[in-house]
């Protein structure tokens, strides 16, 4: 009996445990979520209902911002959600310099009954700091074909159009694209080929920031 009894104690006290956790969960307030750079540019570029909110001052809004952004300084928030009423079903993305600011106005925002919203880790900083690698990550003559097949699938349908490589033919993917090219007797066409390359894998185009 005495085992049985601590058995029964032993399960009450998971069952108030769990229970207790579940609603501190239940009753949590703050649930925007953060995001990387990467993550807020997919999101800015597979959705429509998507609004950009900078919370920085009017100064900082003007000397520079994220393209589409709308600017509510956060000090401002409070008394100017009515402007962000028709915007309460879409992902806000929240942002200021580091991160901080931005927070303070996800928070306000949540507790406003918005229910998608996201803050940017970092701030524009590290927005700028993501697209700015982003910028140096061009295709180059240095490339390895095996590299370039594997970190950009989609680079296959090109080689072979262009006539550099059949990968289905199961030619081998060793060596330089530089090598490539000049092995099919391309080496004229050679910086109008990665140029081709750059903008069909979307490395061409200068990133907006």
């Amino acid at each position: 009996m005495k085992a049985r009894n601590k058995v029964l104690i032993f399960l009450f006290a998971l069952v108030y445990f769990f229970g207790c956790s579940v609603q501190g969960v239940k009753y949590d307030q703050s649930s925007y979520l953060d995001v990387s750079p990467a993550e807020a540019r997919r999101k800015i570029e597979k959705d429509r209902n998507v609004l950009i909110l900078d919370v920085r001052t009017v100064e900082e809004f003007s000397e520079e911002h994220i393209k589409g952004a709308i600017n509510i300084p956060v000090q401002e928030m409070a008394k100017r959600l009515d402007e962000l009423k028709k915007y309460k079903n879409y992902d806000i993305i929240v942002y200021c310099r580091s991160g901080s600011r931005s927070k303070r106005a996800s928070e306000i925002l949540v507790k406003n009954g918005f229910k998608h919203v996201y803050n940017l880790s970092g701030g524009i900083i590290e927005w700028k700091k993501y697209f700015e690698v982003e910028k140096m990550k061009k295709i180059t003559k240095d490339i390895t074909i095996e590299d370039l097949v594997i970190e950009f699938p989609e680079s296959v349908g090109f080689l072979m159009k262009k006539g550099i490589k059949c990968i289905v033919c199961g030619e081998p993917i060793w060596g330089t694209l530089e090598q490539a090219i000049k092995e099919k007797g391309k080496e004229g066409e050679m910086e109008q080929i990665i140029d081709e390359l750059n903008e069909v894998l979307g490395l061409k185009e200068e990133k907006e920031k």
